[in-house]
């Protein structure tokens, strides 16, 4: 009886019944490290920054002239998390994440708070992609009630 799942309480069934020795049975359903992900998707880290970098200055035009630089410094988890949450802003629309926040922040107003709005297209691309889900959710939560 050789399974492929895993689960650290189920330890004591693995090492009677199983087959394969549970370290093998780990290692099948081990999620990749940051680094090895970067590697696999991308080939290397300048590679992931370059497509960052690409997919924020199509959500932004204030850019710092460094941020190359700077994200070179950032940890490959980092890089991963905010190559991810750029890309779908970028998929769903930052003026539709934006229009999704105000209509979760002010249910109830017909009027647009047009410096609100402003200042949120501001917001740096991880921040706003955390406030759209935190209003996407609100906004689901109050449809059920």
């Amino acid at each position: 009886m050789s399974e492929k799942w895993i689960n650290k309480k189920d330890l004591h069934y693995i090492r009677i019944y199983a087959k394969e020795p549970p370290s093998i049975l780990w290692r099948m359903n081990m999620k990749l490290s940051p680094l090895a992900q970067v590697k696999k998707e991308f080939g290397s880290k300048e590679k992931l920054v370059s497509e960052v970098v690409a997919l924020l200055k199509s959500l932004n035009d204030n850019l710092p002239e460094d941020i190359e630089k700077r994200l070179k410094s950032q940890t490959n988890l980092k890089l991963l998390k905010l190559y991810n949450n750029a890309k779908k802003v970028k998929e769903i629309g930052k003026e539709k994440v934006v229009e999704v926040i105000l209509k979760a922040k002010r249910p109830n107003s017909k009027k647009v708070d047009e410096p609100y709005k402003a200042s949120l297209m501001k917001y740096p691309v991880s921040k706003l992609y955390n406030l759209y889900l935190s209003a996407e959710r609100a906004l689901k939560k109050g449809k059920q009630a």
